[in-house]
Protein backbone atom coordinates (compact mmCIF):
# COMPACT_ATOMS: atom_id res chain seq x y z
CA UNK A 1 0.00 0.00 0.00
CA UNK A 2 1.13 3.36 -0.79
CA UNK A 3 0.94 6.12 1.62
CA UNK A 4 0.94 9.89 0.99
CA UNK A 5 1.68 13.08 2.74
CA UNK A 6 -1.54 14.56 4.18
CA UNK A 7 -0.46 18.35 2.25
CA UNK A 8 2.20 17.34 0.37
CA UNK A 9 1.63 14.10 -1.78
CA UNK A 10 4.94 12.25 -0.49
CA UNK A 11 5.20 8.93 -1.43
CA UNK A 12 6.43 6.88 1.04
CA UNK A 13 7.05 3.95 -0.46
CA UNK A 14 9.09 5.13 -3.52
CA UNK A 15 11.22 6.84 -0.96
CA UNK A 16 11.64 3.55 0.59
CA UNK A 17 13.92 2.06 -2.24
CA UNK A 18 15.95 4.62 -2.36
CA UNK A 19 18.62 4.99 -0.47
CA UNK A 20 19.48 7.89 1.88
CA UNK A 21 21.90 9.29 3.54
CA UNK A 22 21.71 10.53 7.23
CA UNK A 23 20.98 14.75 6.67
CA UNK A 24 18.71 13.67 3.33
CA UNK A 25 16.49 11.49 6.25
CA UNK A 26 16.77 14.92 8.46
CA UNK A 27 15.29 16.67 6.01
CA UNK A 28 12.41 14.29 5.22
CA UNK A 29 11.63 14.06 8.27
CA UNK A 30 11.21 18.05 9.30
CA UNK A 31 8.79 18.06 5.97
CA UNK A 32 6.85 15.09 7.74
CA UNK A 33 5.94 17.28 10.65
CA UNK A 34 5.41 19.95 9.35
CA UNK A 35 1.79 21.16 10.25
CA UNK A 36 1.07 22.65 6.51
CA UNK A 37 3.18 23.72 3.66
CA UNK A 38 2.86 27.64 4.60
CA UNK A 39 4.57 26.73 7.93
CA UNK A 40 7.69 25.10 5.81
CA UNK A 41 10.84 27.18 5.27
CA UNK A 42 10.21 25.92 1.56
CA UNK A 43 7.92 28.21 1.55
CA UNK A 44 10.00 31.37 1.82
CA UNK A 45 12.05 30.94 -1.06
CA UNK A 46 10.25 32.49 -4.30
CA UNK A 47 10.83 30.33 -6.94
CA UNK A 48 8.71 26.80 -8.18
CA UNK A 49 11.45 24.36 -9.40
CA UNK A 50 15.29 23.78 -10.50
CA UNK A 51 15.45 21.66 -13.62
CA UNK A 52 18.32 19.42 -14.28
CA UNK A 53 19.68 21.33 -16.77
CA UNK A 54 20.25 24.73 -15.31
CA UNK A 55 16.75 26.16 -15.48
CA UNK A 56 14.94 27.67 -12.80
CA UNK A 57 11.39 28.67 -13.21
CA UNK A 58 9.44 31.07 -10.85
CA UNK A 59 5.86 31.74 -12.56
CA UNK A 60 6.39 32.90 -15.66
CA UNK A 61 10.16 33.46 -15.13
CA UNK A 62 13.18 31.68 -16.26
CA UNK A 63 16.33 31.84 -15.79
CA UNK A 64 20.29 30.54 -16.30
CA UNK A 65 23.40 30.82 -13.66
CA UNK A 66 26.79 31.21 -15.22
CA UNK A 67 30.00 31.39 -13.33
CA UNK A 68 33.02 33.77 -14.05
CA UNK A 69 36.39 34.37 -13.04
CA UNK A 70 38.38 36.95 -11.77
CA UNK A 71 40.40 39.45 -14.41
CA UNK A 72 43.22 41.52 -12.89
CA UNK A 73 41.40 45.07 -13.41
CA UNK A 74 42.44 46.91 -9.88
CA UNK A 75 46.10 46.16 -11.12
CA UNK A 76 45.95 47.34 -14.78
CA UNK A 77 47.20 50.44 -15.75
CA UNK A 78 45.06 53.09 -16.84
CA UNK A 79 45.27 52.20 -20.51
CA UNK A 80 43.98 48.17 -19.91
CA UNK A 81 41.72 49.49 -17.31
CA UNK A 82 39.80 51.73 -20.41
CA UNK A 83 39.97 48.60 -22.46
CA UNK A 84 38.55 46.22 -20.13
CA UNK A 85 35.90 48.74 -19.12
CA UNK A 86 35.06 49.86 -22.74
CA UNK A 87 34.72 45.69 -23.09
CA UNK A 88 32.51 45.80 -20.11
CA UNK A 89 30.17 48.48 -21.34
CA UNK A 90 29.87 46.34 -24.51
CA UNK A 91 28.87 42.85 -22.86
CA UNK A 92 26.41 44.90 -21.00
CA UNK A 93 24.86 46.42 -24.23
CA UNK A 94 24.36 43.07 -25.54
CA UNK A 95 20.99 42.78 -23.24
CA UNK A 96 18.16 44.15 -24.17
CA UNK A 97 14.63 44.88 -22.84
CA UNK A 98 13.59 41.24 -22.46
CA UNK A 99 16.60 40.22 -20.39
CA UNK A 100 17.00 40.92 -16.72
CA UNK A 101 20.58 40.55 -15.32
CA UNK A 102 21.70 40.02 -12.31
CA UNK A 103 25.64 40.12 -11.09
CA UNK A 104 25.80 38.09 -7.86
CA UNK A 105 29.35 38.00 -6.22
CA UNK A 106 29.75 35.45 -3.03
CA UNK A 107 32.24 35.64 -0.30
CA UNK A 108 31.88 32.69 1.48
CA UNK A 109 33.74 30.65 4.41
CA UNK A 110 35.29 27.41 3.21
CA UNK A 111 36.69 24.35 5.22
CA UNK A 112 40.38 24.85 5.19
CA UNK A 113 41.17 21.09 4.85
CA UNK A 114 38.22 20.75 2.22
CA UNK A 115 39.52 23.70 0.15
CA UNK A 116 43.75 21.82 0.61
CA UNK A 117 41.78 18.56 -0.60
CA UNK A 118 40.68 20.52 -3.81
CA UNK A 119 44.50 22.42 -4.89
CA UNK A 120 46.28 19.20 -4.23
CA UNK A 121 47.66 17.60 -6.97
CA UNK A 122 48.45 13.64 -7.48
CA UNK A 123 52.19 13.17 -7.89
CA UNK A 124 53.09 11.68 -11.51
CA UNK A 125 56.33 9.80 -12.73
CA UNK A 126 57.13 13.28 -14.86
CA UNK A 127 59.97 15.89 -15.00
CA UNK A 128 57.73 18.32 -13.40
CA UNK A 129 57.14 16.78 -10.25
CA UNK A 130 59.10 19.33 -8.54
CA UNK A 131 56.97 21.85 -9.96
CA UNK A 132 54.36 20.51 -8.77
CA UNK A 133 54.82 20.09 -5.29
CA UNK A 134 56.07 23.82 -4.83
CA UNK A 135 52.96 24.99 -6.22
CA UNK A 136 51.17 23.01 -4.46
CA UNK A 137 53.32 24.40 -0.88
CA UNK A 138 52.79 28.15 -2.80
CA UNK A 139 48.66 27.48 -2.88
CA UNK A 140 49.13 26.28 0.77
CA UNK A 141 50.88 29.08 2.41
CA UNK A 142 48.86 31.72 0.49
CA UNK A 143 45.36 29.53 2.23
CA UNK A 144 47.28 29.89 5.70
CA UNK A 145 47.73 33.46 5.48
CA UNK A 146 44.59 34.33 3.30
CA UNK A 147 40.95 35.43 4.25
CA UNK A 148 39.99 33.01 6.82
CA UNK A 149 39.36 30.45 4.28
CA UNK A 150 37.08 33.00 2.40
CA UNK A 151 36.65 31.98 -1.07
CA UNK A 152 35.28 34.57 -3.90
CA UNK A 153 32.51 33.09 -6.36
CA UNK A 154 30.87 35.37 -9.33
CA UNK A 155 27.70 34.72 -11.01
CA UNK A 156 25.69 36.32 -13.49
CA UNK A 157 21.80 35.39 -13.91
CA UNK A 158 20.02 36.30 -16.88
CA UNK A 159 16.46 35.54 -16.74
CA UNK A 160 13.48 36.05 -19.31
CA UNK A 161 9.68 35.85 -19.26
CA UNK A 162 8.12 33.34 -21.46
CA UNK A 163 5.06 31.21 -22.00
CA UNK A 164 6.41 27.71 -21.27
CA UNK A 165 9.51 26.15 -20.72
CA UNK A 166 9.55 24.66 -24.42
CA UNK A 167 10.40 28.53 -25.64
CA UNK A 168 12.10 29.66 -22.17
CA UNK A 169 14.58 26.36 -23.12
CA UNK A 170 15.90 27.85 -26.67
CA UNK A 171 16.08 31.42 -25.87
CA UNK A 172 17.74 31.19 -23.03
CA UNK A 173 20.36 28.62 -24.44
CA UNK A 174 21.02 31.29 -26.80
CA UNK A 175 21.70 33.75 -24.39
CA UNK A 176 23.92 31.39 -22.73
CA UNK A 177 26.51 30.70 -25.79
CA UNK A 178 26.54 34.65 -26.42
CA UNK A 179 26.75 35.29 -22.89
CA UNK A 180 30.21 33.14 -22.57
CA UNK A 181 31.49 34.28 -25.40
CA UNK A 182 30.92 37.54 -24.66
CA UNK A 183 33.04 37.17 -21.82
CA UNK A 184 35.63 35.28 -23.92
CA UNK A 185 36.16 38.28 -25.64
CA UNK A 186 36.61 40.18 -22.49
CA UNK A 187 39.14 37.71 -21.64
CA UNK A 188 37.15 36.09 -18.68
CA UNK A 189 36.78 31.91 -18.94
CA UNK A 190 33.04 31.10 -17.83
CA UNK A 191 30.74 28.15 -17.48
CA UNK A 192 27.37 27.69 -17.21
CA UNK A 193 25.88 25.59 -14.11
CA UNK A 194 23.76 22.65 -14.06
CA UNK A 195 20.67 21.85 -11.95
CA UNK A 196 22.65 20.44 -9.44
CA UNK A 197 25.59 23.34 -9.28
CA UNK A 198 22.79 25.81 -8.81
CA UNK A 199 20.94 23.96 -6.62
CA UNK A 200 23.94 23.75 -4.39
CA UNK A 201 25.17 26.79 -4.61
CA UNK A 202 21.49 28.05 -2.94
CA UNK A 203 22.37 25.23 -0.53
CA UNK A 204 25.60 27.02 0.67
CA UNK A 205 23.89 30.41 0.97
CA UNK A 206 20.99 29.55 2.61
CA UNK A 207 22.66 26.31 4.94
CA UNK A 208 25.59 26.69 7.18
CA UNK A 209 28.64 24.12 7.70
CA UNK A 210 26.17 21.29 6.14
CA UNK A 211 27.27 19.40 3.37
CA UNK A 212 24.47 19.58 0.18
CA UNK A 213 23.45 16.08 -0.33
CA UNK A 214 21.18 16.08 -3.26
CA UNK A 215 20.03 13.44 -6.15
CA UNK A 216 17.36 14.31 -9.31
CA UNK A 217 16.20 10.90 -8.22
CA UNK A 218 15.21 12.20 -5.00
CA UNK A 219 12.60 14.43 -7.39
CA UNK A 220 11.58 11.91 -9.76
CA UNK A 221 7.61 10.59 -8.38
CA UNK A 222 8.45 11.04 -4.40
CA UNK A 223 6.30 14.24 -4.35
CA UNK A 224 9.57 16.10 -3.13
CA UNK A 225 10.64 19.42 -4.38
CA UNK A 226 14.15 20.78 -5.32
CA UNK A 227 13.27 23.59 -2.45
CA UNK A 228 13.43 20.90 0.02
CA UNK A 229 17.09 20.16 -0.57
CA UNK A 230 18.00 23.77 -0.65
CA UNK A 231 15.73 25.45 2.16
CA UNK A 232 17.19 26.27 5.62
CA UNK A 233 15.79 23.50 8.53
CA UNK A 234 14.57 26.47 10.45
CA UNK A 235 13.70 30.34 9.91
CA UNK A 236 12.48 33.16 11.79
CA UNK A 237 11.45 36.45 9.78
CA UNK A 238 11.87 39.26 11.74
CA UNK A 239 12.07 43.50 11.30
CA UNK A 240 15.50 44.04 9.79
CA UNK A 241 17.22 40.54 9.63
CA UNK A 242 16.05 36.80 9.14
CA UNK A 243 17.06 33.78 11.74
CA UNK A 244 18.37 30.79 9.76
CA UNK A 245 19.41 27.70 11.13
CA UNK A 246 22.84 28.51 12.02
CA UNK A 247 23.10 31.95 11.51
CA UNK A 248 21.52 35.51 10.88
CA UNK A 249 21.35 37.48 7.46
CA UNK A 250 20.42 40.99 7.06
CA UNK A 251 20.04 42.64 3.49
CA UNK A 252 20.42 46.49 2.99
CA UNK A 253 20.24 48.16 -0.63
CA UNK A 254 22.84 51.05 -1.24
CA UNK A 255 21.45 54.40 -2.02
CA UNK A 256 23.22 56.28 -4.79
CA UNK A 257 23.29 59.81 -4.11
CA UNK A 258 26.74 60.75 -6.30
CA UNK A 259 26.98 61.54 -9.71
CA UNK A 260 29.91 58.79 -10.48
CA UNK A 261 30.92 55.83 -8.74
CA UNK A 262 34.33 54.70 -8.36
CA UNK A 263 35.11 51.96 -9.73
CA UNK A 264 36.75 50.42 -6.42
CA UNK A 265 33.33 50.49 -4.53
CA UNK A 266 33.20 46.83 -5.08
CA UNK A 267 36.44 45.75 -4.75
CA UNK A 268 36.38 46.94 -1.28
CA UNK A 269 33.03 45.54 -0.55
CA UNK A 270 34.17 41.92 -1.58
CA UNK A 271 37.87 42.91 0.39
CA UNK A 272 35.66 42.05 3.82
CA UNK A 273 36.60 38.62 5.07
CA UNK A 274 33.08 37.09 6.04
CA UNK A 275 30.37 35.33 4.38
CA UNK A 276 28.94 38.38 1.79
CA UNK A 277 26.42 38.30 -0.49
CA UNK A 278 26.34 41.26 -2.97
CA UNK A 279 23.88 41.65 -5.87
CA UNK A 280 23.50 44.03 -8.67
CA UNK A 281 19.78 44.01 -10.16
CA UNK A 282 20.09 45.32 -14.09
CA UNK A 283 16.98 45.87 -16.39
CA UNK A 284 17.84 47.02 -19.75
CA UNK A 285 15.41 50.01 -20.19
CA UNK A 286 13.95 49.71 -24.45
CA UNK A 287 16.22 52.42 -26.02
CA UNK A 288 13.34 54.53 -27.52
CA UNK A 289 12.43 55.02 -24.29
CA UNK A 290 16.01 55.47 -22.15
CA UNK A 291 16.24 58.29 -25.24
CA UNK A 292 13.15 59.80 -24.23
CA UNK A 293 14.14 59.61 -20.52
CA UNK A 294 17.22 61.49 -21.38
CA UNK A 295 16.03 63.92 -23.45
CA UNK A 296 13.53 64.84 -20.84
CA UNK A 297 16.52 65.16 -18.14
CA UNK A 298 18.37 67.26 -20.77
CA UNK A 299 15.11 69.79 -21.37
CA UNK A 300 14.73 70.15 -17.36
CA UNK A 301 18.85 71.11 -16.98
CA UNK A 302 18.50 73.53 -20.22
CA UNK A 303 15.38 74.84 -18.04
CA UNK A 304 16.94 75.52 -14.81
CA UNK A 305 20.08 76.78 -16.66
CA UNK A 306 17.69 79.40 -18.41
CA UNK A 307 15.86 80.33 -15.26
CA UNK A 308 19.21 80.78 -13.59
CA UNK A 309 20.25 82.56 -16.08
CA UNK A 310 17.05 85.20 -15.67
CA UNK A 311 17.77 85.37 -12.30
CA UNK A 312 21.80 86.46 -12.98
CA UNK A 313 20.64 89.49 -15.67
CA UNK A 314 17.87 90.52 -13.11
CA UNK A 315 20.80 91.07 -10.26
CA UNK A 316 23.25 92.16 -12.49
CA UNK A 317 26.08 89.58 -12.41
CA UNK A 318 27.41 87.23 -14.79
CA UNK A 319 25.09 85.01 -17.06
CA UNK A 320 27.83 82.54 -18.13
CA UNK A 321 28.43 81.86 -13.90
CA UNK A 322 26.47 78.94 -13.27
CA UNK A 323 26.31 76.71 -10.01
CA UNK A 324 29.05 73.37 -10.16
CA UNK A 325 26.08 71.00 -9.41
CA UNK A 326 23.99 72.47 -12.58
CA UNK A 327 27.08 72.45 -14.58
CA UNK A 328 27.77 68.78 -13.59
CA UNK A 329 24.21 68.06 -14.87
CA UNK A 330 24.11 69.59 -17.50
CA UNK A 331 27.57 67.88 -18.38
CA UNK A 332 26.01 64.52 -17.29
CA UNK A 333 22.46 64.86 -19.31
CA UNK A 334 24.41 65.67 -22.25
CA UNK A 335 26.99 62.70 -22.37
CA UNK A 336 24.04 60.31 -21.45
CA UNK A 337 21.83 62.29 -24.72
CA UNK A 338 24.52 61.87 -27.06
CA UNK A 339 26.03 58.35 -25.95
CA UNK A 340 22.19 56.70 -26.01
CA UNK A 341 22.03 58.53 -29.85
CA UNK A 342 25.34 57.91 -31.77
CA UNK A 343 26.87 55.07 -29.72
CA UNK A 344 23.78 52.75 -29.39
CA UNK A 345 24.47 52.58 -25.56
CA UNK A 346 21.60 51.51 -23.29
CA UNK A 347 20.25 52.96 -19.82
CA UNK A 348 19.91 50.23 -17.05
CA UNK A 349 17.75 50.26 -13.86
CA UNK A 350 19.99 49.32 -11.10
CA UNK A 351 19.26 48.18 -8.01
CA UNK A 352 22.11 47.15 -5.63
CA UNK A 353 21.63 44.86 -2.79
CA UNK A 354 24.02 43.67 -0.04
CA UNK A 355 23.29 40.42 2.25
CA UNK A 356 25.25 39.45 5.48
CA UNK A 357 25.32 36.91 7.69
CA UNK A 358 26.35 36.27 11.19
CA UNK A 359 26.51 33.73 14.21
CA UNK A 360 24.35 35.82 16.47
CA UNK A 361 23.13 39.10 16.06
CA UNK A 362 25.91 40.72 18.15
CA UNK A 363 28.51 39.32 15.21
CA UNK A 364 25.87 40.63 13.00
CA UNK A 365 25.96 43.80 14.06
CA UNK A 366 29.30 44.05 14.44
CA UNK A 367 29.78 42.82 10.91
CA UNK A 368 26.67 45.40 9.54
CA UNK A 369 28.61 48.61 11.16
CA UNK A 370 31.93 47.78 9.39
CA UNK A 371 29.99 47.27 5.73
CA UNK A 372 28.60 50.67 6.46
CA UNK A 373 32.07 51.96 6.95
CA UNK A 374 32.86 50.84 3.99
CA UNK A 375 29.99 52.20 2.45
CA UNK A 376 29.88 55.96 3.65
CA UNK A 377 34.31 55.83 2.86
CA UNK A 378 32.50 55.91 -1.08
CA UNK A 379 30.29 58.87 0.05
CA UNK A 380 26.88 56.14 -0.12
CA UNK A 381 24.43 55.29 2.27
CA UNK A 382 23.16 51.72 3.54
CA UNK A 383 19.46 51.43 3.45
CA UNK A 384 17.77 49.33 5.64
CA UNK A 385 15.19 46.98 3.83
CA UNK A 386 12.91 46.71 7.23
CA UNK A 387 9.59 44.15 7.15
CA UNK A 388 10.82 43.13 3.80
CA UNK A 389 13.84 41.04 4.45
CA UNK A 390 12.38 37.85 3.34
CA UNK A 391 12.04 39.61 -0.13
CA UNK A 392 15.07 41.28 0.23
CA UNK A 393 16.95 37.73 0.72
CA UNK A 394 15.31 36.49 -2.15
CA UNK A 395 16.57 39.09 -4.26
CA UNK A 396 19.78 37.93 -3.24
CA UNK A 397 19.60 34.50 -4.37
CA UNK A 398 20.77 34.35 -7.81
CA UNK A 399 17.87 32.82 -9.68
CA UNK A 400 17.02 36.47 -11.26
CA UNK A 401 14.31 37.52 -8.79
CA UNK A 402 14.55 41.02 -8.09
CA UNK A 403 11.24 41.77 -5.50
Amino acid sequence: MIFFHKKRNIDYEKLKGLKLTKEQKKRINKIINEKSPKDSTQSMLFFDEILKNGVCKAGDTYSKTVKFFDINYMLANNEDKANIFNSYCEFLNYFNEKIKVQLTFFNNKTDGNELLEKIHMQSKDDNIEYLRKEYYQMLKNQLEKGNNGIIKLKYLTFSIEEDNYKKAKQSLERIELDVINNFKTMGVFAESLNGYERLELLHNILNKDESFNFDFNLITNTGLTTKDFVAPMCSKNNKSNIELDKEIASTFYLQINVNEMEDRILADLLEIDRKLLVNIHLVPFEQSKAIELAKKKKVEVESQKIKNQQKAFANRYDMDILPLELQENIEETTNVWENLKSRNEHLFLATIIITTFGKNKSELEDINNYLKGVVQKHSLKLKALNYQQEQALNSSLPIGNNL
